[in-house]
């Protein structure tokens, strides 16, 4: 039975989600962040710091149409040659170790360190079943490491993005 799982183990894992979970913001979360960025635009004008002022209208506006779009539906992929997310693919020599990051109410993550120091963790979406069987394929070509979410990936969660 074990050279039957090992064999199921290569296979070739696939499977569709949306590339981040959408939260649904309400009125009250668009009021809020608009007082929030309204006192921090005029504070920076108060400071007479106007490119500052100028940078938090633009994060604003970043803000609130990143809120409003929803993920797209994205394609994933675990085989013999690495990882795939919709037309991105990271070898396993690109890769340094993975984690799966269980998350209670949602679905649980693919957590990648890519051997590269800016932005090096990849978050993917993925069914708590289906993380069983990629832990093992992934555990055969890579190290598992410990992941602990960072304040910015909490905070991103909290905030809804």
């Amino acid at each position: 039975m074990a050279e039957e799982e090992k064999k199921n183990a290569l296979e070739p894992i696939t499977w569709r989600a949306a590339e981040r979970e959408f939260t649904e913001k309400s009125l009250g979360w668009y009021v809020v962040t608009g007082i929030v960025a309204l006192a921090l635009v005029i504070a920076a004008l108060v400071l007479k710091n106007y490119l500052f002022a100028l940078f938090l209208v633009l994060a604003a506006a970043v803000v609130y149409f990143l809120s409003r779009r929803h993920p797209r539906i994205v394609d994933f992929r675990i085989d013999e040659q690495g990882v795939m997310m919709g037309d991105t693919e990271w070898h396993y020599s690109e890769i340094e170790a993975f984690t799966i990051h269980q998350r209670f109410g949602k679905l649980d993550h693919i957590v990648l360190r890519r051997k590269i120091s800016m932005n090096p963790f990849v978050h993917i979406p993925i069914d708590g079943r289906l993380a069983v069987q990629a832990r093992a394929m992934l555990a055969e070509r890579l190290p598992e490491f410990e992941f602990e979410e960072t304040l910015l990936d909490m905070l991103a969660d909290w905030l809804g993005f």
